[in-house]
């Protein structure tokens, strides 16, 4: 059910039980929060902590108002994920899964697409199977767990190459993870392909203890295929086949035209990346978040030229320094780089502020 500004469901049975005063000093503290005044927004914060879930329904409501501005939400949505913020969900299950149902769907751009590149022509038409796939990319939070697990040191989560190179640099944590715990529901940066894949691994590891995994499933990187049929949706929308696309050849998750102030790009002028979700009314047609923007994304795939084929070796976990792809845009690029038939790659050890990832809950790409 929606909470309406107050933090209180609409016709319950508390909307009487609740003392006004504390309503409107909820609202107070959370105007604090999206001011520019660190020393009184963290004493809001600390405050916001004790009083509990009225003030998370209130945090929520606020976290994607974007009518007091985008810079407002990030500090809103920045101090929820310290608080606690609830729709990570369950570290045991991954997090929120969307499902996609099989089928085809519509892959690379239309040939008078202003900014379409070589590289991603020809449109085609590609056929896939069934997977669910993270409705946020990974979180600072979800990651830190991998970290304080001693992952960095368990050699049987990471592909040979990665091992090399886990060791030969001595890493134990992303880049940039030194702030990392003050933006829990920020997406994880500096994270390389070794890392994602031996995030995938261990994920895999801990839902199949949990039960959260199916029989034949693990967690593991989108193909491109994947990762672009879930920004622009498939033919059909669901598993029975009874709500087409209305856009099937869509630029951008909403639509053709790009706007602004429904993903976090270098037109926004944040300056970094944003807390997961902040943009509900840019979610692809699954409903999946920051698909455009806030973060680059690394699939399994080589940029092998299309057709794409998940049988022509670009998906081999193998290949050393191979490139691999990132998709989605991210927050210093520009709104382009955020089109669904967007394709960019770099080396497998690139740590970069605006790259992260988002898992799939699949099965084996054999």
């Amino acid at each position: 059910m929606a909470t309406d500004p107050t933090g209180l469901h609409p016709g319950s049975d508390e909307d009487t039980a609740v003392d006004p005063g504390l309503l409107t000093r909820v609202a107070e503290l959370v105007g604090v929060l999206g001011s520019d005044d660190p020393e009184a927004a963290a004493a809001a914060e600390a405050e916001l902590a004790g009083i509990g879930p009225l003030a998370y329904d209130r945090l929520l409501f606020a976290l994607t108002d974007l009518r007091q501005g985008a810079d407002a939400c990030n500090r809103i949505g920045t101090a929820l994920g310290r608080i606690g913020d609830q729709r990570l969900g369950d570290p045991d299950a991954g997090g929120p899964f969307v499902d996609v149902g099989a089928g085809s769907f519509v892959m690379g751009a239309a040939p008078l697409e202003p900014e379409a590149a070589t590289h991603a022509l020809p449109q085609h038409e590609v056929e896939v199977p069934s997977f669910a796939i993270g409705r946020y990319p990974v979180t600072n939070k979800a990651f830190a767990m991998f970290v304080d697990e001693g992952a960095y040191e368990q050699e049987d989560l990471w592909l040979p190459e990665g091992w090399r190179w886990r060791t030969a640099g001595d890493v134990t944590a992303p880049h940039y993870w030194r702030n990392a715990a003050r933006r829990p529901n920020h997406p994880v940066v500096g994270v390389c392909w070794h890392e994602a894949q031996a995030y995938c691994r261990w994920l895999t590891r801990r839902m199949t203890a949990s039960g959260a995994l199916r029989p034949g499933e693990l967690v593991r990187l989108p193909t491109e295929a994947e990762w672009e049929k879930a920004a622009r949706g498939g033919r059909f929308l669901d598993r029975r086949r009874s709500r087409p696309n209305p856009m099937p050849q869509r630029r951008f998750p909403w639509g053709d035209a790009f706007f602004p102030n429904l993903c976090n790009t270098a037109e926004g002028g944040i300056g970094g990346t944003t807390p997961v979700g902040m943009y509900p009314a840019g979610a692809s047609p699954y409903n999946l978040d920051d698909v455009t923007g806030n973060v680059l994304e690394w699939c399994n795939s080589r940029p092998t030229p299309y057709p794409y084929h998940t049988s022509d070796g670009r998906e081999f976990l193998e290949g050393g320094r191979a490139p691999r792809v990132v998709r989605g845009g991210a927050w210093p690029l520009n709104g382009d780089s955020g089109r669904c038939a967007y394709r960019n790659w770099n080396r497998p050890d690139f740590r970069g502020g605006m790259v992260g990832l988002r898992v799939i809950r699949g099965h084996t790409l054999d």
